[in-house]
């Protein structure tokens, strides 16, 4: 399980769980500020962080540090839910051009990932960084931009089929007016760019900005049953994903969509599948898998090898390749994955061998 929500576990994490036993380490893994769990802190404290990088090497820090944090969290799951919303609700520094930018989102994802799906889409939505990258900071009530209008309601909350191009529209003029600072990079409200016009959107009449605009997404009755399948399919696999989704989306719907008690569940019935003999082998993506390899092996490795292997690989933090975000299964068994990913374990090997002979 530390492989589906978390980043693999070390020798002293195995021997942990053996020691507290089962449920008081779910309970260890879900609610660490009650059973005592020490906070990572923030992964960027000592970095300054340009709001605008000039050059792209000016993002290397940024990612390293992120990365390795994954590896040495002592809160997996809260750095995992970081992860998953990073490959959900996407963006990408190439487009952002912003270190600090970054950074402040994936913060975003630490603080509000496990919390109300509702509150974290909102934040996401005005989020520097998104107003970036999908055009909102663009969009002002003569010419509405739709780029994330679109993409809300077919890869971040609903899925293809539940919308309709006329909701498309109304979305993006109700989300109209917000814009960036860009000396400092932080999202404003602008009332002159704004159509405040009421819309139907989604079925839902008077529809005029941003708080509407998430009431309708959320209440929408095909938002709980997608994210519950979106995060079963990282957790149990597709092949499982299904029915946990049709069981599980009433309760989570329920629950003013919380997340971590979702997430908590899944794992828990991922779980019962493995002791059952239903649990499905997965494809471990290149970046949790080499976080999961150093951590088991306690192998550190310096910021240019790792970034190096990780482009080799074809997965890179901060930068998925477009607004889908990465690919996933099987295709990460191509002839080319496969030799990145041998030469990501020769490096660890190196690594982990100068370590053990007393280098550097």
């Amino acid at each position: 399980m530390l492989g589906r929500v978390g980043f693999g576990a070390s020798e002293a994490d195995l021997d942990h769980v053996v020691d507290v036993g089962l449920d008081a380490w779910l309970d260890e893994l879900f609610a660490p500020d009650q059973t005592g769990v020490p906070d990572d802190g923030d992964p960027w404290q000592d970095l300054e962080l340009p709001a605008l990088a000039e050059n792209p090497s000016e993002a290397l820090p940024t990612i390293d540090a992120w990365f390795n944090r994954m590896v040495w969290a002592q809160r997996p799951v809260s750095e995992w839910l970081a992860w998953f919303w990073h490959g959900h609700l996407v963006t990408s520094i190439a487009s952002v051009r912003s270190p600090l930018g970054m950074a402040n989102q994936i913060r975003l994802f630490r603080t509000l990932g496990a919390g109300e799906f509702r509150t974290l889409l909102r934040s996401t939505t005005i989020d520097p960084a998104m107003l970036r990258y999908l055009d909102g900071a663009k969009s002002t009530g003569r010419n509405p931009n739709e780029n994330y209008g679109r993409e809300l309601l077919e890869l971040f909350a609903l899925g293809v089929g539940n919308y309709d191009e006329a909701d498309v529209i109304a979305g993006a003029r109700a989300l109209t007016g917000w814009t960036l600072n860009r000396q400092t990079f932080e999202a404003q409200f602008l009332p002159r760019r704004h159509d405040d016009t009421p819309h139907t959107y989604l079925g839902v009449d008077g529809v005029h900005d941003l708080d509407t605009v998430m009431d309708a997404v959320v209440g929408h009755q095909a938002c709980a049953p997608f994210i519950v399948r979106s995060l079963a399919e990282m957790i149990l696999g597709p092949e499982n994903a299904a029915r946990a989704s049709s069981e599980e989306a009433t309760r989570f719907a329920e629950e003013n969509l919380s997340v971590g008690p979702l997430v908590r569940r899944l794992v828990e019935r991922g779980l019962g599948e493995l002791r059952s003999g239903l649990s499905v082998p997965q494809v471990v993506a290149p970046v949790p898998w080499l976080a999961g390899v150093m951590r088991a092996t306690n192998t550190s490795l310096p910021m240019r090898n790792l970034l190096r292997l990780l482009r080799a690989a074809g997965q890179t933090p901060m930068v998925p390749p477009n607004v889908s975000g990465w690919p996933s299964g099987d295709s990460w068994l191509t002839t080319s994955a496969t030799a990145a990913r041998l030469e990501m374990a020769r490096a660890v090997a190196a690594g982990f061998n100068l370590r053990r002979l007393g280098g550097t």
